[in-house]
């Protein structure tokens, strides 16, 4: 359950690819990540027909902070050892074409309800992701 009114809503998708016969836990970034809104019947609001692609590794940003306002806390590599590479992104923030910009989803615009935030990423090839991308939420009144 979400409040309609607020500071709105951080989204964040974890998403990796993954080259064929390698590890389970050797990991890869994809090259753009985002996010759509959709009805409880799964329909795209008007708006989010397509994907907000926010995150795209085609030009990163001359900040420092741009890393932080693409990955979200716990993301991270694995130097040693066996552990799972965890990519998590800030799918309402804007990191592409050499711009940042922190966001949020806004939803107060929607009548309250039932509604479904699905998560989305492509590598460079276009390759969209594959598994559970869907979460479904209620907007309070």
């Amino acid at each position: 359950m979400l409040a309609r009114q607020g500071r709105g809503v951080q989204i964040v998708v974890e998403a990796w690819d993954q080259v064929d016969n390698n590890l389970p836990r050797r990991r890869l970034g994809p090259y753009q990540v985002g996010y759509q809104i959709l009805d409880a019947a799964g329909q795209p609001l008007q708006g989010y027909e397509q994907p907000r692609w926010n995150i795209v590794f085609n030009r990163m940003p001359p900040q420092k902070q741009a890393v932080k306002v693409a990955y979200a806390p716990d993301s991270g590599i694995t130097v040693h050892g066996s552990a799972v590479t965890r990519f998590r992104y800030l799918a309402t923030n804007t990191v592409r074409d050499g711009l940042m910009e922190t966001g949020r989803w806004q939803p107060a615009p929607l009548p309250p309800g039932e509604y479904i935030i699905r998560g989305s990423a492509r590598d460079y090839s276009g390759n969209e992701g594959i598994g559970k991308r869907d979460i479904r939420v209620r907007l309070l009144s």
